[in-house]
């Protein structure tokens, strides 16, 4: 799936949020902040974020909810 099609995947995945903007967030906000990180296949992603409206929000920056996500790992094959 290239980069446009998961956006589009992910923001379908996330039409019941609430969105709100980054610059609408109060500072402390911020400070206060805890990413988690999941692994999962694109075809459980709705099943899992289906429910969780009423205790998550999306957060928009840049004019959208969805931030390209690359990850360069520099291990050797035997690590």
């Amino acid at each position: 799936m290239n980069e446009v099609d998961v956006s589009k995947f992910m923001n379908g995945a996330l039409d019941g949020y609430e969105r709100i903007k980054l610059e609408d967030l109060p500072a402390e906000t911020m400070m206060e902040r805890m990413d988690r990180k999941f692994l999962a296949s694109y075809s459980r992603i709705p099943d899992l974020l289906s429910g969780l409206q009423n205790h998550y929000n999306a957060i928009e920056a840049a004019g959208s909810v969805v931030a390209p996500y690359q990850t360069l790992y520099f291990d050797t094959e035997d690590f």
